[in-house]
């Protein structure tokens, strides 16, 4: 809850920002909010016993809203630019009342420290890998961003068509994954996250081999169910894996190891296209399948209480 009230004063802070460096500054402050509000919702969502479920769905909120904000935010800024953020305030600030709703399951008494509970994580070999081959997958979505409009405009493709490429990913992850997370309980999540990855590369393929936006956009489809899962589902396993007491911590290092791809391969994707524009798909099959089979590396452990 602390969270997200910093995150919506600093968004209501920037649209009255009146020069970009007040932006800037209110836009960091924001990130603060959100980076308490973010272990902590995922530390929640994961104390569920069917976590592959409940991680499925917390992540399909998320994607849902992605694709309802970008063209709310747009109406909204027809009326001035900085009304999105205040409207952002407004959302944020029904979001931290339902907050009063959410009942936390009964916590060990014992109390982890950082240090221990960061010591604990690293001696889990299934952690390490978790957030090894989930790393490498999230690289070639950090790279989407850029190569899907460098890409459709060297094709010649309009804009709407690109941005539809990018909704097409979003709609087919946000339906997709609660059906994948109630079949996460059911199937050895091993294999799941394997399949995906065979999924995603057989999209970053089709990416590279089709050139007709129609091609494209079902390939888009793939890397929605694909990377979608394994973003999904490699949580929840990390969910299932760690203590009830350091459950936070893990979640936490988990999202920050993954989110350095968002550091990484945009540099990476810049210096490729420069040579091909079309090498970076290829690489990004590389990754997916790479990260593959990182997940055949990881042995099952029992879960946590």
């Amino acid at each position: 809850m602390i969270g997200l009230l910093i995150y919506g004063f600093f968004a209501l802070a920037c649209g009255l920002a009146r020069n970009f460096p007040q932006l800037l500054l209110f836009r960091v402050l924001q990130g603060v909010g959100l980076g308490l509000y973010g272990p902590a919702g995922l530390a929640l969502a994961a104390e569920y016993e069917e976590t592959g479920r409940s991680m499925a769905f917390y992540r399909s909120a998320q994607s849902a809203a992605v694709i309802v904000a970008p063209a709310l935010g747009g109406q909204i800024g027809k009326i001035g630019l900085g009304y999105p953020f205040v409207a952002a305030a407004l959302v944020v600030l029904v979001g931290s009342a339902a907050s009063f709703f959410i009942r936390e399951a009964e916590r060990k008494t014992r109390t982890a420290t950082f240090f221990g509970s960061l010591r604990r994580a690293l001696r889990k070999r299934s952690f390490l890998l978790l957030c090894l081959g989930t790393f490498l997958a999230e690289l070639p979505f950090a790279g989407l961003g850029i190569v899907i409009p460098l890409v459709g405009d060297h094709r010649g493709y309009s804009t709407e068509t690109i941005g539809l490429m990018f909704s097409i990913y979003f709609l087919v992850f946000t339906i997709l994954q609660p059906l994948i997370g109630v079949l996460s309980e059911r199937v050895d999540r091993k294999s799941l996250l394997v399949l995906a990855s065979l999924v995603a590369t057989l999209g970053f393929l089709g990416l590279f081999a089709f050139a007709k936006a129609e091609e494209m956009m079902v390939s888009m489809a793939l890397l929605g169910a694909g990377l979608g899962a394994i973003f999904v589902q490699s949580g929840a396993w990390v969910a299932e894996i760690a203590p009830m007491e350091d459950k936070g911590l893990c979640m936490a290092t988990f999202d920050g190891v993954i989110d350095l791809s968002f550091i990484i391969m945009p540099t990476l994707v810049g210096l490729l296209v420069t040579q091909e524009i079309d090498l970076p798909f290829l690489l990004c099959a590389l990754l997916t399948i790479m990260a593959g089979g990182v997940f055949l590396l990881i042995r099952p452990e029992r879960r946590e209480s």
